[in-house]
């Protein structure tokens, strides 16, 4: 039987995949790692010295998945850290070197691993994980979700359906196909599987290719489809959005260069560890190799940082959630940090928005939350692409395919909530790493911070016309941060001007760009005309 330090180097080493930047900070570090742990000590004891060195050294969050994916050989060790873990403190003392008078205020943190889920969501995702396969295999379908049922807007209330005025209504509701834009979450609307296809149909040659109204298991257990049609959108040609002024929050313009590639995000939010404050954006755009991270300030480049081997990028979703569903596919999170240059040449402010309160949703799945409370939620972002975004939750744990042919998941599908509301709730290219915050109804308590804007889903004819969004309470329970609610927090809402690359083209005169590109064009023509005169 191996002794207990040949099986940690195990667990934290040879599980990851070779030149996993992970395994190479263990492997580097593994002695010091595992100096202080009491190997002769009982089981429990041993297993608290491991909890305690690893969340010393900021690596539990991220090993934590290998842990569990070796719980049958670890049992008692497991059950022991999970114990241990859950009884930590939930914050973290901000770094020593940071100013009494400008110390950051932070958001709660939850607990890492959910051991209670809510029950109807639990069955909804059994019910929907053993049904996709047979649903993305039939035409026009390009995901599903889980929710609750979507009424269109123009459809008659219960109890009018009956009369004719109401049948007529209701036979016109249904004659126009269900989107996202015209239809809401009504308080009779019941829990659902959400099939979203790209084409409406209801005449069917083939008729195994119609959607099938209710879904049932073999147990008894079953839920009704709801059918939403998500057409592909062809983003235009949108002027960037250029803030005119510093200091850098949420919802500014961030780049980075790989293999002479512009990579562009958006600037999330502010969060810490134990040893720094970083800045959350899309890891996609910044990477984990250390490269350096610009802020784009009216149109300049200013230094921002470097982007932190610290990252959430994709995970088997049974190691996130263990035991909640058993689907065979990658939980995208698409969570970079930029370890700052300098804090104080940021604020935690989001602009237009505000500072961050608490956690909208620690955890998406947990008990106590269930669908009610999650589902046709207001939401709010700033993207550097598009500007104010605002949108409602329609779906979670929306799974998709990828370009590459894999399987992925999506913890929330974020629609624009009304038909009036289209133009500023699907996320364009540049806004992934932007956060999305639940305002206060009343208006009385500050905004809290629900998801972080991932890479969307690419169809044929375009982009799917909704906006697909990491649960905040996952990132910053597997990476060990929290997010920081007040810092430099004392701005006005919109602290700087707002403008569009064209704007910035005016010159002194107010002239736009296309009316100097005509004066120059008409001044070059001038010497052209006059050559051929002589």
């Amino acid at each position: 039987m191996p002794t207990p330090r040949v099986l940690l180097r195990t667990f934290l080493v040879n599980r990851f995949s070779e030149g996993d930047s992970l395994k190479r900070l263990v492997e580097d570090n593994f002695e010091q790692i595992t100096a202080d742990i009491n190997w002769d000590a009982s089981t429990t004891d041993r297993a608290e010295s491991i909890v305690g060195t690893l969340s010393d050294r900021g690596l539990l969050p991220q090993l934590w998945p290998v842990l569990m994916r070796e719980r049958e050989a670890y049992a008692d060790e497991i059950r022991t850290i999970q114990a241990a873990w859950a009884n930590t403190p939930a914050t973290v003392p901000i770094v020593p070197t940071v100013p009494q008078e400008n110390r950051a205020v932070v958001v709660e943190r939850t607990s890492p691993v959910a051991t209670r889920y809510d029950s109807t969501i639990q069955d909804l995702l059994q019910v929907r994980d053993v049904f996709h396969p047979h649903l993305s295999r039939k035409q026009n379908v390009i995901g599903t979700a889980i929710g609750r049922f979507l009424i269109r807007q123009s459809e008659p209330w219960p109890g009018t359906e009956n009369d004719p005025a109401g049948r007529r209504q209701l036979v016109r509701a249904l004659a126009v196909p269900r989107t996202l834009e015209n239809s809401e979450v009504r308080s009779y609307s019941q829990p659902c599987v959400l099939v979203f296809v790209s084409r409406w149909a209801t005449d069917f040659y083939d008729p195994a290719q119609a959607i099938e109204r209710v879904l049932e298991l073999p147990d008894g257990r079953s839920f009704p489809t709801c059918v939403v049609l998500s057409e592909a959108r062809q983003p235009g040609a949108a002027s960037p959005i250029v803030l005119t002024n510093g200091p850098v929050g949420g919802g500014y313009l961030v780049v980075s260069d790989s293999q002479g590639l512009l990579r562009a995000a958006t600037f999330g939010c502010l969060v810490q560890d134990d040893r720094a404050i970083y800045g959350l954006t899309s890891l996609r755009a910044i990477g984990d190799d250390g490269r350096p991270v610009h802020a784009m300030i009216d149109g300049q480049s200013h230094a921002l940082g470097k982007s932190s081997m610290k990252h959430a990028g994709g995970f088997r979703f049974s190691d996130v959630y263990p035991g909640l569903s058993d689907a065979q596919a990658s939980l995208e999170l698409d969570a970079g940090l930029v370890l700052l240059d300098d804090a104080k040449s940021v604020t935690s402010q989001i602009f237009g928005v505000g500072a961050p309160g608490p956690l909208g949703s620690p955890n998406v799945a947990a008990a106590g939350r269930g669908l009610t409370s999650l589902i046709g939620t207001a939401v709010t972002a700033f993207g550097c692409a598009s500007g104010r975004l605002r949108g409602r939750i329609d779906g979670l744990f929306y799974r998709f395919r990828r370009e590459d042919g894999s399987e992925s998941m999506a913890e929330v599908l974020i629609g624009p909530g009304s038909a009036e509301r289209t133009r500023t709730s699907a996320a364009l290219p540049g806004d992934a790493g932007a956060v999305w915050l639940m305002e206060d109804p009343r208006g009385v308590g500050p905004p809290r911070p629900m998801a972080c804007t991932i890479s969307g889903q690419r169809l044929d004819a375009g982009a799917a016309a909704f906006t697909l969004a990491a649960s905040l309470g996952t990132v910053t329970t597997i990476l060990n941060i929290s997010i920081v609610g007040q810092w430099n927090a004392t701005l006005p809402p919109e602290w700087a001007s707002v403008r569009t690359a064209n704007d910035r083209a005016r010159n002194e005169d107010g002239a736009s760009a296309p009316t100097l590109a005509r004066r120059r064009s008409a001044s070059a023509a001038k010497p052209m005309a006059s050559r051929k005169r002589r």
